[in-house]
C-alpha cells in the first residue's frame, strides 16, 4: 500500500510541477518501466469525470471554470499520451546513460558482458564503445577494429553494431566483425541467427543466414555477401586460437603482427608459400614460428621486436 501511494503522490507532484530533480528521475524510472500506467490512467479518468460533469453555475464564471477544467484534463491527457509515446526519450533527457570505451591494446583481448547479457569478445587492436545501460528502442554500440558478439535476444530491442560505414542489426545471434581502419575490406560473418547489414544511410539492408559473410569493400562502397562454411572457426579464434587451412604467409602475418603487437616481415620469396595448422596466440610466439618454419621449410630470426621469416 506504502508504494502504490508514494506513486500516487510521485505523479500528483509532477503533474503540479512541484517535483523535486530527486523525484522525476525516480518518476522517469518508473514510467520507462510501466510502474506508473495505472496510476497515469487514473489521473486521466479522474479530470475527463470533472471536466465532463461540471458544477451547475450559470453566467460567464461558470463558463470560465467550465472550460478550465476541459483544459486542464486536455493537458493532462497530452502529458501523459507523450508520456507513453516518448519514455525512452524522456529518461534519457533527465537520465541519460554513460559512454563507457574499452580498449585493447596489440596482443590484448578482452571479454565483456553487456548490462543486456550480451557477450562481447575484443580482440587486439580494437576498440569498442557502449552504454552503461541501454535506453530507448535500439541497443547500439560503436566498433573499431574486430570482435565476437553473442547478443542476448530481445525481439523488442534490436541490437545494432555501428563499424565505419556499415551497420549490423540483430534481435540474438552470434557472429564476428572485422572492422579495422587500416584494412580494405569490413567483414561479417554470421554463425548462428540472422542479420541484416545496411551500408551508410541508404536504408536498404542485406541478410545474413549462418555460414554466410558479408563483405564492404571501402574502396568500392559495395556490400556482397558470400559463403563461409569455416565460420564456426571464429568460436575458437575469439579466444586467440587461428585454424589455418592454406593460408598464405603474408596473410598470417597480419595476424602475428596484432596478436602479438610485434613487427613481421616475410621475404618475398615465401610470400606466396601456404600453410595449413593452427596458431594458439596464447602461447609464445616462438612456440608457433618454430612449428611454421618446419611445416613450410621455412626459417625465422628475430632482431629486436621484428621477427623475419625467410627461406630456409
Amino acid at each position: 500500500m506504502k508504494d502504490q501511494i508514494n506513486k500516487d503522490l510521485l505523479v500528483k507532484r509532477y503533474i503540479e510541477n512541484k517535483a523535486t530533480e530527486e523525484e522525476l528521475a525516480v518518476f522517469f524510472h518508473l514510467l520507462e518501466k510501466g510502474e506508473l500506467d495505472e496510476q497515469l490512467s487514473e489521473q486521466v479518468l479522474l479530470k475527463e469525470k470533472v471536466a465532463h460533469h461540471p458544477k451547475q453555475v450559470s453566467g460567464k464564471t461558470g463558463t470560465r471554470r467550465m472550460y478550465g477544467r476541459i483544459s486542464v484534463a486536455a493537458s493532462l491527457i497530452l502529458i501523459v499520451a507523450l508520456g507513453y509515446l516518448f519514455r525512452a526519450e524522456l529518461t534519457e533527457f533527465v537520465n541519460p546513460a554513460n559512454t563507457l570505451t574499452l580498449h585493447t591494446s596489440p596482443g590484448e583481448r578482452k571479454h565483456i558482458l553487456l548490462v543486456d547479457g550480451t557477450e562481447v569478445w575484443l580482440s587486439p587492436g580494437s576498440t569498442l564503445s557502449y552504454p552503461d545501460r541501454f535506453q530507448g528502442n535500439y541497443r547500439s554500440v560503436n566498433l573499431t577494429g574486430e570482435a565476437f558478439f553473442d547478443v542476448k535476444s530481445d525481439k523488442e530491442h534490436p541490437f545494432i553494431i555501428l563499424s565505419d560505414n556499415v551497420v549490423t542489426k540483430v534481435l540474438g545471434t552470434a557472429f564476428n566483425i572485422t572492422a579495422f581502419p587500416d584494412e580494405e575490406n569490413i567483414t561479417v560473418t554470421l554463425l548462428e541467427g540472422s542479420v541484416a547489414l545496411e551500408v551508410g544511410d541508404s536504408g536498404k539492408t542485406i541478410p545474413l543466414t549462418p555460414n554466410q559473410k558479408g563483405v564492404y569493400s571501402k574502396a568500392a562502397q559495395t556490400l556482397q555477401t558470400l559463403p563461409d562454411p569455416e565460420a564456426q572457426k571464429f568460436l575458437d579464434r575469439r579466444k586467440g586460437i587461428f585454424q589455418y587451412e592454406g593460408a598464405l604467409l603474408s596473410e598470417i602475418s597480419h595476424d602475428l603482427i596484432r596478436q602479438y603487437g610485434v613487427q613481421i616481415f616475410i621475404d618475398k620469396q615465401v610470400a606466396e608459400v601456404r600453410f595449413r595448422g593452427r596458431l594458439d596466440s596464447n602461447q609464445e610466439i616462438e612456440i608457433f614460428l618454430d612449428k611454421l618454419a618446419m611445416v613450410t621449410n621455412t626459417k625465422w630470426e628475430q632482431s629486436g621486436n621484428q621477427y623475419i621469416i625467410k627461406p630456409n
